[in-house]
């Protein structure tokens, strides 16, 4: 099993989206009004559904929320 960890935007994750099988979003106390999307607005793919695996809020308030993906 090989494993990539990528942190970034959503352009190249977006393209390897059929490869995930984790996903660990940092949801942070702050709005700025623009950002980085999640995917690509290009990317194409079917709805998956996703399980919550683990989860934690630090001091600042941000929570850090790991999701894999449910299989069939």
């Amino acid at each position: 099993m090989r494993r990539l960890v990528y942190f970034g935007g959503g352009t190249l994750v977006g393209a390897l989206y059929g490869e995930i099988d984790r996903l660990v979003l940092k949801v942070a106390p702050l709005t700025i009004g623009a950002g980085i999307p999640l995917f690509s607005r290009n990317a194409e793919f079917e709805p998956e559904v996703w399980t919550l695996a683990e989860h934690s809020i630090v001091p600042s308030g941000a929570m850090f929320l790991t999701y894999d993906c449910k299989e069939d």
